[in-house]
């Protein structure tokens, strides 16, 4: 009834090759086989998600809820934040770097995330580390993109405006990514 993470997760061992083996750790063993624990890798605490008709039952890592909580979260936030929370003087001068709308706007997303971390529960000291990170990168990936859409006279009416839309955003969803890989390698591994 025991399976090995080899078993779940198809290449476990690739990822998991460096990893001194300690029990005391959360080794996970068949046997004489031996799987050493990873920050990321299944642990002692895997629960059932479902049970196929073959039998075999499929897990999960304990911590894959809480970071697709995480994740959904951030979306929330985000769509709030870059859609339905800028006002007409953030939206106005983008082009110039140092535009006191901008820095609003990436403020109302820091206080987004700040929301998101309290509701998960990490460190004060994350928080403001992560948020601090946040608020930088957001300030810098929208003036990023006014520059390009100004300098190009890019209209909505255009292709390529929406290629800027696409890469802005996919710029802010990478930004979630890592702050929430901060989240589990910092907060809660």
């Amino acid at each position: 009834m025991a399976q090995t993470c080899q078993n779940i997760i198809p290449h476990y061992h690739m990822f998991n090759q460096d990893r001194p083996s300690s029990r005391s750790v959360g080794e996970v063993t068949e046997g004489s086989a031996q799987i050493p624990h990873r920050r990321f890798a299944p642990t002692r605490k895997i629960r059932k998600v479902s049970k196929r008709e073959t039998g075999k039952v499929v897990a999960l890592p304990e911590h894959v809820g809480p970071v697709l909580g995480l994740l959904c979260l951030f979306q929330i936030k985000h769509m709030f934040a870059d859609f339905f929370l800028q006002t007409p003087k953030m939206l106005s001068g983008r082009g110039e770097y140092l535009h006191a709308g901008r820095a609003q706007h990436a403020g109302v997303h820091v206080l987004g995330s700040i929301l998101v971390f309290v509701i998960v529960g990490a460190p004060v000291w994350f928080v403001l580390v992560i948020c601090a990170l946040e608020w930088v990168a957001h300030f810098n990936i929208d003036y990023c993109k006014a520059c390009y859409s100004e300098k190009k006279g890019l209209a909505p009416n255009m292709a390529s405006f929406w290629r800027a839309v696409g890469t802005d955003q996919a710029l802010h969803q990478l930004t979630y990514l890592a702050m929430t890989a901060a989240w589990i390698y910092y907060a809660i591994g």
